[in-house]
């Protein structure tokens, strides 16, 4: 396999863990970069400034995705393990519905059963 295939195999995997991982971070850094590339257009039409005129508009979309994971790569760079998407969003849905009255012994049910299904789901990973 030459330098190119293993390249293209690393981009594919980085590309797939974003896609699948961290959707809702992806989704929003590419918004993110269309923003980004239409604000560019506009003000170089408004103003005739060239500003990100050099840039090709897939590296615009794609600096959008990394803005929306800075938060990903410094968990990467830091070794700091980070749940998925649907994790912390079970973990603050239970401390928002603590906040608007829900009982402690109800939440800790909740945080118990959120565990057990974390646990569950990351035994069946690991067994396949």
């Amino acid at each position: 396999m030459d330098f190119h295939d293993k390249l293209t195999k690393f981009f594919n995997a980085c590309i797939g863990l974003l896609i699948t991982k961290y959707p809702t971070r992806t989704s929003i850094g590419f918004l993110l970069g269309v923003i980004i590339m239409g604000m560019s257009d506009f003000i170089e039409s408004l103003f005739k400034l060239p500003i990100l005129h050099f840039l090709d508009k897939w590296v615009l979309i794609l600096l959008g995705v990394f803005i929306a994971h800075i938060r990903t790569f410094i968990a990467v760079i830091f070794n700091k393990e980070e749940f998925d998407e649907d994790i912390e969003n079970a973990f603050k849905a239970i401390e928002r519905a603590g906040k608007k009255g829900m009982p402690v012994y109800q939440r800790n049910l909740a945080y118990k059963r959120l565990c057990e299904v974390v646990l569950e789901n990351l035994d069946t990973k690991l067994r396949e």
